[in-house]
C-alpha cells in the first residue's frame, strides 16, 4: 500500500491498513530504536509500547489533519519520528540523560526531519521536549545558574 493508501485507510480506520503498517514497519521502526537507543537500556516491552503509543500519536496526527506527506516513505519517517520521541520520554522517566545520549538522541532526531514536513506547532513541541530533557538532565547547580539569569534576569555579578 502506498502512504496515501494508508492516511485513507487510518482516516477510515481501515483495518487492512493497520495490518500493513504493523506487518511492514514494525521490524524497521524496532531496529531504528535499538540503534538509536543502545545504551538506555530499554526493554523490548518498552519498545513494543513505544510502537503501540507512536500508532495511537500517528491516528490523532492523521485523523486532525496536522500530517503533511511530501514523498512516498515519509509516513514510515514520521512514525519513526513519533517513536523516538516517545521513547525519549520513556528513558526520562526512568533516569536523566547523559551528555552524550543528549548530542546523539539529538543529532538521529533531526536526521530525520528532513524526510517529512512538520508544522510548525510539531517543531516547537519537539524542540520544547529536546530542552526539557536536556535541561533535566543538567546538574542541579548548572539549573540554578540558568533559572537565575534566563528566568529571574539577574546579572552574573549577581548569581
Amino acid at each position: 500500500m502506498t502512504d496515501s493508501q494508508l492516511l485513507i485507510g487510518i482516516m477510515q480506520n481501515d483495518e487492512r491498513a493497520w495490518k500493513h503498517i504493523c506487518k511492514n514497519m514494525k521490524q524497521g521502526f524496532t531496529s531504528i530504536l535499538v540503534q538509536t537507543f543502545q545504551f538506555s537500556n530499554l526493554t523490548n516491552e518498552d519498545i513494543e509500547d513505544i510502537f503501540q503509543e507512536s500508532l495511537i500519536v500517528l491516528m490523532q496526527k492523521v485523523k486532525s489533519g496536522s500530517i503533511i506527506i511530501s514523498r512516498e516513505g515519509a509516513l514510515f519517517s514520521y512514525l519513526v519520528q513519533i517513536g523516538k520521541l516517545t521513547a525519549c520520554n520513556v528513558i526520562r522517566k526512568k533516569r536523566p540523560l547523559t551528555p552524550e545520549e543528549v548530542i546523539t538522541i539529538s543529532r538521529n532526531l533531526h536526521k530525520e526531519d528532513k524526510d517529512f514536513e512538520m508544522t510548525v506547532t510539531e517543531k516547537q513541541q519537539t524542540q520544547n521536549e529536546f530542552i526539557d530533557r536536556a535541561f533535566d538532565s543538567l546538574p542541579d547547580t548548572c539549573k540554578t545558574i540558568f533559572k537565575k539569569f534566563y528566568w529571574e534576569r539577574k546579572q552574573f555579578d549577581e548569581i
